[in-house]
């Protein structure tokens, strides 16, 4: 009886926790997201936009799913391309509902770009692009993957050319949005 408890005072007390982490990521999410949008104004909100893992709870406090997400990202952090896409893909294997699928999926596009693999990073950003069009990740993955496309050579200007179309078109108000016209105009398409 008295066992049974406090077993369940201690899940009820892991739910809140769950659940404040969860409402501390959303803040952070939305404090980065206006962040970027007010050009990172407060030097916190910059620090955050620039380590997705800052809002994160401490390593003994972390779920299973933020220690998985906090070692793959540590790995792209320390360029090792070959480990970063490994955990970044059993991250999305294990937690393909994550509120940070969004982000890992990136971030797994860019390690396959840091590692040279232009072909695959393409594919990765343009599925960030498909699968999370509302993400803040989305207008950054299709500039990317615009990169990538001119990085293969001049037969894919043309398709560069349309993902940063996409980017001025589907994410006007983005922070790529300026980047991909002066792309647009250097392809002679702007």
């Amino acid at each position: 009886g008295e066992l049974r408890e406090q077993v369940s005072q201690l899940e009820g007390r892991l739910e809140v926790t769950e659940h404040q982490v969860q409402e501390a990521l959303e803040e952070s999410k939305k404090a980065r997201l206006s962040a970027s949008q007010a050009g990172a104004g407060a030097a916190g909100a910059a620090a955050a936009a620039a380590d997705p893992t800052a809002g994160l709870p401490p390593e003994a406090s972390a779920s299973e799913e933020v220690r998985s997400y906090r070692a793959a990202y540590d790995a792209w952090r320390s360029d090792n391309h070959m480990q970063c896409i490994d955990r970044f893909g059993q991250f999305l294997q294990s937690f393909p509902t994550s509120q940070y699928a969004d982000d890992a999926s990136f971030w797994l596009a860019d390690c396959y770009y840091k590692q040279g693999d232009l072909k695959t990073a393409i594919l990765r950003f343009d599925d960030v692009a498909t699968r999370y069009p509302k993400s803040e990740k989305a207008s950054e993955a299709l500039y990317r993957q615009g990169e990538a496309l001119l990085k293969l050579g001049p037969n894919f200007g043309k398709a560069a050319e349309k993902a940063f179309d996409r980017v001025v078109k589907e994410y006007p108000d983005s922070r790529r949005a300026e980047d991909a016209r002066q792309q647009l105009k250097l392809l002679g398409a702007g």
